[in-house]
């Protein structure tokens, strides 16, 4: 049997929203994968929930940025100036 897979156009493909500030994620975002997909345990009020995350890459930006210890463990030599 042979299965033919057509792509969607552009139009069709569902669109994805940063779940922080709710703006339509753009290429750029779409390509740095920003997201937080995790199952949730004990300790959160969603126990026992999946939670998948999406941030554009200012609400990412703003979310280490507002961290009171860094997370930021080692930068990128392409960044280094």
């Amino acid at each position: 049997m042979i299965v033919k897979v057509r792509k969607m156009k552009k139009e069709q493909q569902p669109l994805l929203y940063c779940n922080l500030c709710g703006a339509i994620l753009n290429r750029m975002d779409l390509k740095n994968r920003l997201a937080i997909s995790r199952d949730v345990g004990r300790g959160s009020s969603y126990n026992g929930s999946h939670i998948t995350m999406r941030m554009c890459c200012s609400c990412f930006d703003r979310l280490v940025e507002g961290c009171e210890v860094p997370p930021v463990e080692e930068v990128s030599p392409c960044r280094r100036g």
